[in-house]
C-alpha cells in the first residue's frame, strides 16, 4: 500500500477539512477526507484531520503522553519520556512490557486507547462507550489507524483550542447522507476531543 504525504493525495487540495502537518495518508482514507471537504464548506466550518496512519511507536507515544498527563509516572517511574516498546517493568515476580502497565491503567481510568500491538489488559475496566465491564485478561487489538483505515478529526492538532461541537454536526449529517463510499462508521471521542472515522477499501 502506497502511503505518505505527496501531491497525489486529493485531500491535500481541501480548503475546509485540512490535513494537519505530519498526518500520514493512505489510499483508503484519502478519498473519504477529500469527499468530506464540501460538507465542511457548506457549514462554514474549518476543521483538521489530525491523525491517519500510525505505526506502533506513534501509538506508544499517545499512550506515554496520556499516562504522563495523568501523572501515572509518579506511581510507575518507568512510564516516562524514554519508554519504548522494549522497556520492561517489574510487577510482582514478573517482568512485563512497561507500556502494558501504562495502557492498562489508562483503560482503568476511562481513557480509551488501543495498544501498539495485540495484548491482554491487566485490570478490569468499564468501557466508556458501552458501560460494560471488560475483564482483566481480555485481549485488545491494535487501532485501525495502524492498518491505514482510520482517521481522526479534531484532537490535538491545529484545532486543539476549540471544542469539536461544530465538527460533530457536520460529520453526523455527512454520514447520514450515505454519500461517501467506504466510510464505515464514526465515534465521538470526547476524552480526546476528536472524531474517529473508520473506513474500508472500495472495490
Amino acid at each position: 500500500m502506497h502511503i505518505g504525504r505527496n501531491d497525489m493525495w486529493k485531500s491535500n487540495e481541501n480548503t475546509w477539512l485540512m490535513v494537519a502537518k505530519n498526518v500520514v495518508l493512505t489510499p483508503i482514507i484519502d478519498p473519504k477526507i477529500a469527499a468530506l471537504d464540501v460538507w465542511f464548506r457548506l457549514k462554514n466550518c474549518r476543521a483538521y484531520v489530525t491523525s491517519g496512519l500510525r505505526d506502533a511507536n506513534k501509538q506508544l507515544q499517545i499512550i506515554r503522553e496520556a499516562a504522563i498527563a495523568r501523572k501515572l509516572n509518579d506511581e510507575y517511574p518507568d512510564i516516562n519520556s524514554v519508554m519504548t516498546l522494549a522497556s520492561v517493568m517489574q510487577v510482582g515476580d514478573k517482568l512485563i512490557p512497561a507500556w502494558i502497565v501504562a495502557w492498562s491503567e489508562l483503560l482503568r481510568m476511562g481513557f480509551l486507547v488501543n495498544p501498539p500491538k495485540e495484548a491482554p489488559c491487566l485490570f478490569d475496566y468499564v468501557h466508556p462507550k458501552t458501560g460494560k465491564i471488560v475483564k482483566s485478561g481480555t485481549v485488545i487489538h491494535p487501532s485501525q489507524h495502524m492498518r491505514g483505515t482510520a482517521f481522526d478529526i479534531g484532537g490535538n492538532g491545529e484545532s486543539k483550542d476549540k471544542t469539536i461541537a461544530d465538527e460533530v454536526v457536520v460529520i453526523q449529517e455527512a454520514f447520514e447522507s450515505k454519500s461517501i463510499p467506504g466510510w464505515v462508521s464514526y465515534t465521538i471521542e470526547r476524552e480526546n476531543n476528536a472524531i474517529h472515522c473508520d473506513c474500508e477499501e472500495v472495490v
